[in-house]
């Protein structure tokens, strides 16, 4: 059932292959794509039975003279997703698949066939063949996440200078691992230099590592610090801000229409404290379930600072290095909670200097956790001169200007949401 409340029919139920993983493959969907290839009169995709109980994906064609099966069944895997992949093939040896009365290709038989010709006595023919012998279930992952075949995932290469893989490509391929092969890995273990054979040996020792190596506190969240944080801003904190900053606020009507949560994408070039300036500048009901990405290698770097931003601004670790994958989990579920969530995609703090290209991860953000993202420029316009008021009236004046919510479709590329929201807060 879509949004617009339409029904699709994604197949018979009687067809669905369910994977040892638990996951669903609709047969329907691989046929289409085996049709599209060059050389294919038609395909028959069926669940084999192997030892143990599991089931592998395999596909019957029916080919043109001259075109090679291997090479076709590879093609098709490139446009399949991992968990869809042909794991083996036969090439039925009949001109046509066994049939109904109304054209409909008669599964049972076809699967029957495949099965006696597997069970044939040696020295008989068959044309039953695996399409990658020897290659594992993590090597056909992996190449699916890469969008390369099987056989160029040899266990000698690595990640990232081999493979193309950058630290959110790494959190991409070990969430598939977990979805497709069941086996969590901590994100903490597996670097650019890690080769398919130490990911392969991860793999199989269903390695779970000591847990996330970075800490998340949960006392920021509760609601007597909430109420002590409020009690500080308003005491301390804001009344101090005043001193330093004549702030600016437009844009506040593209927060009306909004219940959250959402996230806000805000440039980090402008001021020392835009953090604090911006908690200042929202209504008391966005700034009371506010909390902020912040750098896990920078800001907790010393256990003080962290427990003092956390108090302060409700800061929770981000780490851009060795533990994204917890990072990001943590992140989605403070969305899940109701909070806001304040990230800085330049991911460097350069006050003065020009806005840097915002990290690919804001787009992931974006389009992965379906939530509306607030595009958030500050701008500091200088210090006036010395006038009367002396100190106070030298306060650096700043523009906080607040877009319109950006929201991302989910098949939208992470680099092009990333783009559109450099574009935005740039636009403002």
């Amino acid at each position: 059932m879509d949004e617009d409340g339409f029904l699709y029919i994604k197949g018979r139920k009687k067809d669905l292959i369910v994977l040892a993983s638990g996951q669903n493959v609709y047969p329907e969907d691989i046929e289409a794509v085996l049709r599209r290839e060059p050389g294919v009169r038609d395909g028959v995709v069926v669940g084999l039975p192997k030892d143990g109980g599991s089931v592998e994906v395999h596909a019957a064609l029916l080919l043109d003279d001259g075109f090679q099966e291997l090479e076709v069944v590879r093609s098709a895997n490139r446009l399949l997703a991992a968990h869809q992949q042909i794991q083996s093939f036969t090439v039925w040896p009949e001109d046509d698949f066994p049939r109904t009365h109304t054209l409909k290709v008669k599964k049972p038989l076809v699967l029957e066939f495949i099965q006696r010709q597997g069970s044939e006595a040696q020295g008989a023919p068959t044309t039953t063949q695996q399409v990658a012998s020897g290659l594992s279930a993590l090597q056909r992952v992996v190449a699916s996440v890469c969008s390369c075949a099987a056989d160029e995932v040899t266990p000698e290469k690595n990640l990232g200078l081999d493979l193309n893989l950058d630290s959110l490509g790494r959190v991409e391929l070990l969430s598939a691992v977990e979805q497709e092969l069941g086996v969590y890995i901590d994100e903490s273990q597996v670097g650019p230099e890690t080769t398919v054979a130490e990911l392969q040996d991860l793999v199989t020792r269903e390695a779970q590592g000591a847990g996330p190596s970075i800490r998340f506190y949960r006392w920021p969240l509760t609601a007597w610090c909430t109420a002590l944080r409020a009690g500080l801003h308003r005491a301390l904190v804001f009344p101090w801000l005043a001193t330093k900053y004549r702030g600016n606020v437009t844009g506040l009507e593209n927060l009306e229409q909004l219940e959250g949560p959402v996230m806000f994408g805000i440039n980090h070039n402008g001021i020392q404290f835009d953090h604090l300036l911006l908690l200042k500048s929202l209504p008391r009901k966005w700034r009371r379930r506010m909390t902020y990405a912040a750098a896990a290698e920078i800001t907790f770097g010393k256990w003080w600072w962290g427990i003092l931003t956390s108090l302060l601004v409700n800061a929770f670790p981000l780490s851009r290095d060795t533990a994204v994958r917890p990072s990001l989990e943590h992140l989605g579920g403070l969305l899940d909670q109701g909070w806001n969530v304040g990230i800085f995609p330049e991911g460097e703090h350069r006050v003065g200097e020009e806005m840097l290209p915002f990290q690919h991860g804001a787009g992931l953000l974006a389009v992965e956790c379906a939530t509306p993202i607030v595009p958030v420029h500050v701008v500091s316009r200088g210090r006036p001169a010395r006038g009367r008021l002396g100190f106070l009236g030298r306060r650096e004046r700043v523009d906080i200007r607040i877009g319109a919510p950006l929201t991302f479709p989910s098949a939208t590329p992470y680099i092009e949401a990333t783009e559109q929201l450099e574009a935005a807060v740039k636009a403002l």
